[in-house]
C-alpha cells in the first residue's frame, strides 16, 4: 500500500512503506498515516467523565433547590382545642402573614421566614399576639400536609398550639 493512496484502513503492527514497523498507536486511514496517542484519548475520556459527573451533581443540586417547597401565598387549616375553633394560617407573598378564625376574623398577624426546613414566626399584632419573641420550628411537608416541630419558642401558647401539629393545605384565601 502506498503512502498517498490505498483503499481502506489498517492499524499499526503492519510494516509501513518506510521499511519499519509502525507503532501500535499509529493509524493508517485511506493511505494517510495518522498519529493517535491512546494515553491522550483515555485522558480525554476521563476528563469528559469528570465533567459529566460534575454537571450531573450540579444539576441534581439545582433540582433540589428548585424542589424546595415555598409557603408563600399558601393557606393551611388546623383545629385548636383551646379555642374550640378551626384556624387558617395564611402565609403571604411578602413577609407579613396572618391567621384567621373560622368566622374570617384575623386573630394574629406575624412575620414569617422560611430557610430550608426552618420556619421563623414573629408575632406583630392581633387578638392572640405574643410579644415574647420569635418562635423557631422545623417543618416537614408531605403532599397537602405540613407538620411543625418545636426548635425554640419563648411564647408558651404558640408552642403549645404549633408543636407537633399537622396542618392541611387549603384553597381558602383572603
Amino acid at each position: 500500500m502506498q503512502e498517498g493512496g490505498g483503499d481502506g484502513a489498517r492499524i499499526a503492527g503492519e510494516i509501513g512503506p518506510e521499511s519499519g514497523k509502525w507503532r501500535f498507536t499509529d493509524l493508517l486511514i485511506f493511505g494517510m498515516r495518522l498519529f493517535c496517542n491512546l494515553g491522550k484519548i483515555f485522558c480525554m475520556y476521563k476528563l469528559a467523565a469528570i465533567f459529566f459527573f460534575v454537571f450531573v451533581i450540579a444539576g441534581t443540586s439545582r433540582l433540589k433547590a428548585q424542589a424546595q417547597p415555598t409557603l408563600k401565598g399558601t393557606a393551611w387549616k388546623f383545629y385548636v382545642d383551646a379555642l374550640h375553633d378551626s384556624l387558617t394560617m395564611h402565609i403571604g407573598t411578602a413577609d407579613t402573614s396572618f391567621t384567621t378564625s373560622s368566622a374570617g376574623e384575623v386573630v394574629i398577624r406575624y412575620l414569617c421566614k422560611l430557610q430550608k426546613d426552618t420556619l421563623r414566626i414573629l408575632d406583630i399584632g392581633g387578638e392572640y399576639y405574643c410579644p415574647d419573641g420569635e418562635g423557631v420550628y422545623r417543618i416537614s411537608i408531605e403532599g397537602d400536609y405540613m407538620s411543625f416541630f418545636l426548635i425554640s419558642d419563648p411564647c408558651n401558647n404558640r408552642a403549645d398550639v404549633l408543636n407537633g401539629i399537622k396542618v392541611r393545605k387549603t384553597t381558602e384565601s383572603k
